[in-house]
């Protein structure tokens, strides 16, 4: 009798080393599936999120866009920026315009310039005005307003940062 009690243990510890090894098999198995559906779900929450987003996403790459002037080099650059400037001068009826322009002084995409001029009050403020909302890519560092010694005339000294980033063309 104990020997047949015997098989009988071997037996029973036979059937639960088994249904323990296939027990880790399926623990293996339903991690790689539970891992697949994750990854499925957060590629399906992306995929809506784009198509939420898009129109989102392209605006803001676009105003982005617009922060920076973009240029084949930066002498290109520079000589924009300068006509562009006089013809805001010549809009406002601003004097003695000067603009300081130094590439020596560019860190990275970025290049200090200096403006001075003179003129009326208004005039001159409606032409800081407008370098503001036309020009996004000029970002102003300092404005300095002084009062002139003729009458109804100030004088206007304007440092900013001109943002480029330089394209190329075929």
């Amino acid at each position: 009798m104990t020997a047949r009690f015997k098989y009988q243990w071997f037996l029973f510890a036979a059937v639960w080393i088994g249904c323990f090894t296939i027990c880790y098999l399926n623990i293996d198995t339903v991690t790689r599936i539970l891992d697949n559906r994750e990854k499925k779900e957060i590629l399906r929450k992306d995929y809506l999120f784009w198509k939420q987003s898009t129109k989102n996403i392209d605006s803001a790459i676009e105003q982005k866009k617009l922060l920076s002037h973009e240029t084949e080099s930066l002498k290109l650059g520079m000589v924009f920026l300068n006509d562009m400037l006089n013809k805001t001068g010549k809009k406002f009826s601003l004097e003695k315009l000067k603009t300081d322009m130094d590439s020596k002084q560019c860190t990275g995409e970025s290049m200090p310039v200096k403006i001075a001029f003179s003129g009326g009050l208004k005039n001159g403020l409606d032409a800081i005005k407008n370098l503001q909302t036309d020009y996004p890519f000029l970002s102003f560092d300092r404005v300095k307003i002084e009062n002139g010694f003729i009458k109804n005339k100030y004088k206007f000294e304007l440092q900013l940062n001109y943002k480029y980033n330089i394209t190329f063309t075929n």
